[in-house]
């Protein structure tokens, strides 16, 4: 686990409350954020195609016996969160950690977890601070009109940073069907 401390103390400082000097530390405050982090990370990772936590791999098909449905399945790596696409227009069906499909390969693009605060965006940076804050309220300040001002602070924050994250990198068009050619005529 890699705790960026500025960020885990930006998220305290919005609850107005003092700083850790490390996540290491034994306080309530430090143990907290150790045992809520990790998951703040991918409940947000959950919810948009961030750029820094995208990956595309190559599933290996496994040896399992598919019921019905599907003919095959491909085992999910470790660290997968979301499925973001497949390589192939097909049928699939996601089912705990594997992919069913009727192809014979399959090629994902996914959200991986991500624990390297290095490579965040300064966005997701600033969105992880004030989950964490969120996270963190009815532990530190028991105010339920304060927590709903931080869930407000996320929302805005997440279009905000989804709307950024969505603008690097060409457009994608979806692919000409009938109806966009019988328009046409």
């Amino acid at each position: 686990m890699s705790i960026d401390i500025n960020i885990a103390n930006k998220g305290l400082l919005r609850l107005g409350v003092n700083a850790i000097s490390s996540p290491d530390e034994e306080s309530v405050r430090a143990e907290t954020i150790r045992n809520i982090y990790n998951d703040c990370v991918d409940y947000l990772l959950s919810q948009y195609d961030f750029s820094f936590a995208l990956k595309q791999i190559q599933l290996a098909k496994v040896d399992t016996t598919v019921l019905f449905g599907y003919k095959n399945a491909f085992k999910l790596p470790s660290d997968f969160i979301r499925l973001v696409g497949l390589r192939e227009s097909t049928k699939y069906k996601l089912m705990g950690e594997y992919l069913l499909t009727d192809s014979d390969s399959c090629a994902i693009t996914y959200i991986f977890k991500n624990y390297d605060p290095t490579t965040y965006s300064p966005l997701f940076k600033d969105l992880l601070s004030v989950r964490l804050a969120y996270e963190l309220c009815p532990y530190i300040k028991d105010d339920r009109a304060f927590t709903l001002e931080l869930y407000q602070q996320e929302i805005d924050r997440i279009n905000n940073s989804a709307n950024r994250e969505s603008m690097q990198g060409d457009d994608e068009f979806l692919p000409e069907d009938n109806w966009v050619s019988i328009r046409r005529v």
